[in-house]
């Protein structure tokens, strides 16, 4: 048995049938130990106890934990002496039947120590008294008085008002044992109100509390016995604690009598269990961990699939180690990261190198704040070819999730929002995204907020001013830091002033480009690295050329490689161009070197800028490799340049790459159809990674190749037109899943696509007028998406409903009207069919 209190010892001792000698401890242990045997067989200080003892009895098997508590349950009370107990099945059945032995025992401590019975067995001057809960103890002021009755024992609650007093059913005097919950905590419990309110939270089912047995339990497998003592109320007192003791003591020598000991045994050694135990634990942890992360993952995805972080890696790997220091060591953003509720606007010139000294930025909060989760970092990159990505809604759920990541654990008010939306399979509003977006950043002592690019973000629309006004409006709510780099746009530069932000202009500075070009001039010739003069010269001529803007460094330094000897260096070096359209004239030079080239060589490098520049969205690279076998990349004014010129080097390229994308997809191993699984699909697309580009957008070039026929010719080198069409499904998914009802005529009329209309309406067995599960016909999804000429394609097929409803009893029609598609309108009105003053299930 392990006792807690030295007041216990003596009872403890008593009820030994025999003493045993003691033994030698091991030097560590502190414990006192009084050895013997019954029968045949602060919680920090319980489990420092626990520990001492299974080192000087390593063949401990388990233990009792005998002590006092309190009362918390409504059926417990103090003249029954109860001892509580956790889970006894066989003692409980045998008490149920024969009764309790703990009379038995208490009368052989009567008898064997005579000493002990006043202290320990109960007497008349114990009274169970039991207050209501709202009677407080009263204590009787000290006077002289007082040393007249030092002599006399004063009952506890003496002083307090009786008429208080929970009447209650005379108590009886045999032994009661209640099995059941026993509460363990590290604070003294003697407020009643705090006792109940305990209980309640417990779920009302704690019969006691008692302050050792949970440090002890983590440490030494034991059953706890527990006497009650008072009621942890204000009325606390000692007088119950021996007579407790001695009754707990009873009832462990009577558990230890019905252990078998062949069971005991056959049990384990404790130090053994809990070394299997600590490696179970160990796998179990591990697992749950996994687990966590999984589902942390998952959430966060279910966020938004945007992610940043390879851009962010690709950027600051690019950078070279010593450029943009200047830009971390200026005032204007020492101010911004020193203090809260900063704005900090970087204008720069087209290829100044602004998107480089975002990711140092980045790459240097990080840095500072190494795994803070009290600081919180958000970065977007927007790209002009990626517009669906810079919508507000996209922008801010994108700052929520890497917030969100930013702490250990995910944020109760995310989870509640996705098990809001989960279970509906539905998606969380604008204003629940800032919401909660709002109430994380809260919790950060810093954030910051960086967005690159904003000048890429399409004004048309009102999309750029959405978003200013989305982004200004999170940053006033939370006071969070803004960096925002932007090319001088007037409506930009306007509302950052508005905002009082600080401007700080990024430039390539001469020396960020000197780094660059001593790090880079060795690709030059070996006769330039060998004139000192003349390598000192070409820099100073590439920094005066490139006139703060870096992107133009490296065509410059390009320029140079094919020179042969200093004569012509120097020639380059005067007709490098310096005007404010240097960048155009630096690609137009690029492409004329590269006319130079050898035949194949030119005609791959054409290919893959045709590739690079008129694609929906930006390659990954081995999906360019698939397509070309070459990587590359490309900025905002190479793309620019090209737009502008496309019809001199890319005359065909839309043509080229819609035939490419189909003749991808009639690939043999695309022949089987639809992917029927989820791995099915991976597998697909991880040995085809061009598989999803060419399924999500081979329509959008065909659609843009001029000409009807030649489209319908690009289209027909398809052998099966029936699946390709089908593949222009949602962006979100790469291909059109017929579980959902739709058919390739709904796809192509959703999306515009006049010709592919053309082409499956005048083919047999297509039906024109199809619902999905919606109940929308493709007459329906073009009317909404305001093609009209599709719509007139329709109207003039047989079979074709002009007023059928969906499922929420919207017409062709209502459609139209709410979208403000005046033509289309018109046109359906003109049906006789068609209801001009249609109802939804609205009204």
């Amino acid at each position: 048995m392990v006792v807690s209190w030295p007041t216990r010892c003596p009872i403890t001792l008593a009820m030994l049938d025999d003493r045993h000698t003691d033994l030698p401890k091991p030097q560590h242990d502190d414990n006192v130990y009084i050895l013997g045997c019954i029968g045949m067989v602060g919680n920090i200080k319980s489990a420092t106890v626990a520990a001492h003892m299974t080192s000087t009895f390593p063949s401990i098997k388990f233990g009792l934990m005998v002590g006092i508590g309190v009362a918390f349950g409504p059926k417990l009370d103090l003249a029954m002496s109860c001892a509580l107990l956790a889970a006894l099945t066989k003692l409980e059945s045998k008490h149920d039947i024969e009764g309790s032995e703990i009379p038995r025992h208490l009368e052989n401590l009567k008898q064997k120590w005579p000493r002990l019975v006043h202290q320990y067995l109960r007497t008349d001057s114990l009274n169970d008294i039991l207050f209501k809960s709202s009677y407080h103890h009263i204590e009787k002021n000290a006077s002289d008085d007082d040393w007249e009755n030092e002599g006399e024992e004063l009952n506890s609650c003496a002083y307090c008002d009786h008429t208080k007093v929970v009447k209650r059913k005379p108590a009886a005097h045999d032994m009661r044992i209640h099995y059941g919950l026993i509460a363990s905590g590290n604070q003294v419990v003697k407020d009643a109100f705090r006792r109940n309110e305990i209980n309640k939270m417990l779920g009302g089912n704690v019969l006691c509390f008692e302050m050792e047995a949970a440090g002890l339990m983590n440490d030494f497998s034991c059953i706890v016995i527990r006497g009650i003592c008072d009621y942890a109320d204000s009325h606390k007192n000692k007088d119950w604690q021996e007579h407790t003791a001695a009754v707990t003591a009873a009832f462990g020598k009577e558990f230890l009598s019905v252990v078998s000991p062949h069971g005991v045994e056959e049990m384990p050694i404790i130090n053994d269990v809990y070394d299997s135990v600590t490696k179970m634990a160990g796998g179990v942890k591990t697992l749950t961990e996994k687990h966590h992360i999984q589902e942390q993952q998952a959430i966060l995805e279910w966020l938004t699939q945007v992610d940043y972080t390879s851009q962010q890696n690709d950027f600051i790997s690019k950078r070279q180690l010593g450029t943009g220091q200047w830009l971390l060591d200026s005032n204007e953003f020492q101010g911004w990261i020193a203090q809260t509720n900063q704005i900090l606007f970087c204008p720069g010139i087209p290829g100044a190198g602004k998107t480089i000294p975002t990711s140092t930025v980045v790459d240097y909060l990080h840095g500072r704040f190494p795994d803070n989760t009290t600081i919180g970092i958000a970065y977007i990159y927007c790209n002009f070819r990626q517009q669906e990505e810079q919508r507000p809604m996209n922008v801010l759920s994108s700052i929520l999730k890497q917030f969100a990541q930013g702490h250990n654990i995910i944020s109760e008010c995310v989870k509640i929002l996705l098990k809001k939306h989960k279970s509906k399979m539905s998606r969380p509003s604008f204003r629940e995204i800032s919401d909660v977006l709002c109430s994380i950043i809260e919790d950060f002592s810093h954030a910051f907020i960086i967005i690159d690019a904003l000048d890429e973000c399409p004004i048309a629309g009102g999309m750029l001013s959405s978003l200013l006004l989305e982004i200004f409006n999170l940053q006033a709510k939370t006071r969070a830091n803004l960096f925002a780099p932007s090319r001088f746009i007037p409506k930009i530069e306007e509302e950052f002033k508005r905002k009082g932000a600080v401007s700080l202009e990024i430039r390539a500075s001469d020396n960020d480009v000197q780094i660059y070009l001593d790090d880079k001039i060795s690709r030059l010739s070996l006769f330039v690295g060998k004139n000192p003069e003349l390598e000192d010269r070409v820099k100073k001529a590439v920094i005066t050329a490139a006139d703060g803007m870096f992107l133009l460094a490296t065509p410059h330094l390009n320029s140079l490689e094919d020179k042969v000897n200093p004569r012509q260096v120097e020639n380059a070096l005067k007709k490098l161009p310096k005007e404010t359209n240097a960048y155009s004239q630096a690609y137009q030079q690029a492409m004329e070197r590269i006319q130079s080239q050898l035949p194949s060589f030119c005609d791959l490098a054409f290919k893959t800028l045709a590739w690079i520049s008129h694609t929906k969205r930006p390659l990954a690279p081995k999906e360019l490799q698939h397509a070309l076998a070459v990587v590359n990349n490309i900025h905002y004014t190479t793309l620019e340049y090209f737009q502008r010129t496309w019809s001199t080097w890319f005359p065909s390229a839309e043509t080229d790459i819609a035939k490419t994308c189909i003749n991808y997809l009639s690939f043999n191993d695309f022949r089987s159809g639809f992917c029927l699984t989820d791995h099915e699909f991976e597998e697909r697309v991880q040995l085809h990674p061009l598989y999803s580009y060419a399924s999500k957008n081979w329509g959008y070039h065909a659609n843009a190749v001029s000409g009807i026929e030649t489209k319908h010719d690009t289209c027909t080198a398809s052998v099966n037109m029936e699946q390709l069409v089908a593949f222009l499904g949602d962006k979100d998914k790469v291909c059109a899943s017929t579980s959902d009802g739709r058919m390739p005529l709904s796809w192509a009329a959703q999306k515009g696509y006049e010709m592919m209309v053309r082409f499956l309406l005048d083919k047999d067995g297509v039906n024109p007028d199809s619902k999905d599960f919606l109940g929308q016909t493709p007459l329906s999804l073009a009317a909404r998406n305001g093609h009209d000429m599709i719509v007139n394609f329709l109207l003039e097929k047989d079979g074709v409903d002009p007023d059928s409803n969906d499922t929420d009893g919207r017409t062709p029609l209502s459609w139209a009207a709410q979208k403000g598609h005046d033509i289309i309108v018109k046109l359906l009105l003109d049906k006789d069919r068609v209801d001009p003053d249609p109802k939804d299930s609205c009204g």
